[in-house]
């Protein structure tokens, strides 16, 4: 018998609660059990809402990036842009990640106002909140025109997305397109650490409010985005000092999980730097395999080993100093350029890796 489908079930947001639910169950890392995370609503604006004209990406379009402009040009850019704005009100904004801590800094005329911010936050959510913080400041003073100074130009960009899942970039489209309908907002981009004088001190502002700011570090919400980066970090920490303890082979070669992975190399080469590193190769290991006897030295005649290669064998000391390798296996396995030549040298050696 024909069975009608069923209708499926609207979207609530259960499996990221169970996701959260399962981390915080999982772990001992009190950071991430007292996160609280925002929750990102569908936008309250018809697709179409645009907030084109309140951006201003137009220092950035000019030149080819900060590293072929000179600051001299960036600089008077800054100033004609500021007597262009002469009948409009100047924020400057800023955020921080600094020795550990989060914090932003708003500048209005001569007042600052610091924020130190949750350990969660990314440097985007820290400049994002910033521009939230100054939007909120704009409607509480009442000022008429304003221009908001950032100088992270992927959350400008942001803005201008209606599908962004960020929910501090919402709230900011919500509040510059609501202030928008009896005042002027804009929010521009300018270059950091490029000498201009309002960057320049919100940036020191906003390392201050890491330690001095009104502390808002128990009252906001993280973003996902945010809660999945800070869990990912937590698990590659506690991977590593797990790695930093354990007493395998690769442990003589690697010191922590972060160090790169040969992956500029064919993978031929791939392979056999990572055999050296485990020390599994076929002239150290592959008698186990084929149950004949074990590979000697061609130099000593002593068992054949990758750490004797690099560091043991008296006798091959010229042939080590000829291809350029330290005799110091971990500083050797650590640099593919030393690995490379290792694997010329052993090649000349007759011995397979």
């Amino acid at each position: 018998m024909y069975q009608i489908p069923r209708r499926p079930q609207p979207h609530t947001g259960t499996k990221n609660t169970e996701i959260r639910s399962l981390v915080k169950n999982y772990t001992s890392n009190s950071e991430l059990q007292n996160i609280s995370l925002s929750h990102p609503k569908l936008p309250p604006f018809p697709p179409w809402t645009s907030t084109s004209d309140f951006i201003d990406l137009s220092i950035y379009d000019l030149f080819f990036g900060k590293a072929n402009t000179p600051e001299t040009v960036y600089r008077s850019l800054y100033q004609e842009k500021i007597n262009h704005l002469n009948q409009f009100t100047k924020i400057l904004t800023d955020g921080s990640i600094f020795n550990g801590s989060r914090g932003c800094a708003i500048i209005v005329n001569d007042d600052i106002y610091r924020f130190k911010l949750p350990n969660s936050f990314s440097i985007f959510s820290c400049k994002a909140f910033a521009i939230l913080g100054s939007l909120n400041i704009t409607a509480q003073l009442d000022l008429d025109n304003v221009a908001i100074f950032s100088d992270l130009k992927s959350v400008i960009e942001a803005l201008k997305n209606f599908n962004s899942p960020d929910s501090i970039i919402q709230q900011c489209q919500s509040k510059i397109i609501n202030l928008n309908l009896s005042k002027k907002v804009k929010v521009i981009w300018i270059p950091s650490h490029e000498g201009i004088t309002g960057n320049e001190l919100a940036d020191r502002e906003a390392k201050e409010a890491t330690t001095s700011g009104i502390d808002l570090t128990h009252q906001l919400p993280t973003t996902t985005a945010d809660f999945k980066k800070t869990t990912k970090k937590h698990i590659y920490d506690k991977w590593n000092t797990r790695w930093s303890n354990g007493l395998s082979h690769l442990h003589k070669s690697r010191k922590n999980i972060y160090e790169p992975r040969p992956h500029k190399q064919r993978r031929m080469n791939q392979c056999a730097i990572i055999r050296l590193r485990i020390g599994h190769t076929k002239f150290s290991n592959g008698h186990l395999l084929t149950k004949s006897t074990p590979k000697t030295c061609p130099a000593c005649n002593e068992p054949a080993s990758v750490s004797h290669a690099i560091e043991s064998c008296s006798e091959l000391n010229q042939l080590r100093l000829q291809y350029k390798i330290p005799n110091q296996l971990q500083n050797t396995l650590n640099d593919e350029r030393h690995c490379l030549q290792l694997i010329k040298m052993l090649k000349s050696l007759e011995l397979n890796y």
